[in-house]
């Protein structure tokens, strides 16, 4: 999801994955909070509309008919069409200064001493952490976290996503169902 500081005009002609355009739904709720010439970008999870959810057993304890937005991006655009993000510190202030959720941080360091392979196939919320970090329960007892998206800090991130096997289980056998996901439906 995107959204900047105007009203969002949803395409009439635009092929939307679910019955509502939720991004324009979503990002009219936010508008307001977002300063002229932003870009911010962010995931949300929970609900499209009453028991219809974003993503099949993926919930996070959001109520039937909720949504929220988690933002893991912020970039401003100049007057000569330069795009320049906002250093992660930078976006965690800018969620901080307008009471919006930011995308959880686990870790943060040295890219040499992050293993992907040692962050996937868990509940974080179920593992105990450092006072502040809080990570989004799961709704699924039985389901383990998407995965970990590593970010990197440069003039524009470079930012990877590192998918749980388990996850990609979910999603499989989601498609063997014939039920597609948005991610994968580009």
């Amino acid at each position: 999801m995107l959204f900047r500081r105007k009203k969002v005009e949803s395409n009439p002609n635009q092929n939307h994955y679910y019955e509502t355009d939720l991004w324009s739904r979503e990002g009219e709720k936010y508008a307001h909070l977002v300063p002229k010439n932003t870009i911010v970008y962010g995931e949300l999870i929970g609900w499209v509309g009453e028991n219809s959810p974003i993503q099949g057993n993926y919930t996070y304890n959001v109520p039937n008919g909720d949504c929220h937005l988690y933002v893991y991006r912020v970039a401003v655009v100049t007057a000569d069409g330069g795009l320049y993000d906002l250093p992660w510190e930078g976006v965690k202030q800018f969620c901080a200064e307008r009471g919006l959720n930011c995308v959880v941080e686990l870790w943060s360091g040295r890219h040499a001493n992050f293993v992907p392979e040692e962050w996937i196939d868990f509940r974080f919320a179920d593992l105990k952490w450092e006072e502040g970090v809080h990570p989004i329960p799961l709704s699924d007892k039985k389901t383990v976290d998407e995965g970990v998206v590593v970010r990197w800090d440069g003039l524009v991130p470079t930012v990877l996503k590192a998918k749980s096997p388990i996850f990609l289980g979910h999603e499989s056998k989601m498609l063997d169902q014939e039920i597609v996901d948005i991610e994968s439906d580009v």
